[in-house]
């Protein structure tokens, strides 16, 4: 998934070295269709666009020229009609936000983990002691 990471540091690593897909898997895929691909919206033409303006190297990215013209900006409803650049704008938005949706999700969920490991640990460890006592 973009720039999937743990800690703000791993975070920075992955864009300093452009390390990001639009590819998503989740785990535990839940049983509502809330955490699909949040790139699914978006068209092959799109993400393009969106690779291409990412790029590390400033002299690899599309120029201010190059984007407006890009077919993705360009493109035409059923009815010949150019659509409205906002409405892709949307959808990236949207995109956005369902991505940054199911990461919070998932640091709650690991999060979690965590907390029902150092019980089960702490249960472990005064189990262990109470059988010392014992003896």
């Amino acid at each position: 998934m973009a720039f999937e990471h743990e800690t703000p540091m791993e975070f920075a690593k992955k864009v300093l070295n452009t390390e990001w897909s639009m590819d998503f898997e989740d785990e535990d895929q839940s049983e509502s269709d809330e955490d699909s691909n949040p790139f699914d919206s978006i068209s092959e033409e799109g993400k393009d666009f969106v690779n291409q303006l990412i790029r590390s190297n400033p002299s690899d990215r599309l120029s201010a020229t190059n984007a407006i013209s890009h077919s993705w900006l360009k493109q035409k409803n059923d009815r010949g009609i150019f659509r409205r650049a906002s409405s892709r704008a949307l959808i990236l938005n949207t995109a956005r936000k369902n991505l940054k949706r199911i990461q919070a999700r998932r640091r709650w969920r690991n999060a979690i983990h965590v907390v029902q490991a150092t019980c089960k640990m702490n249960r472990l460890g005064r189990q262990a002691s109470s059988a010392r006592l014992q003896l």
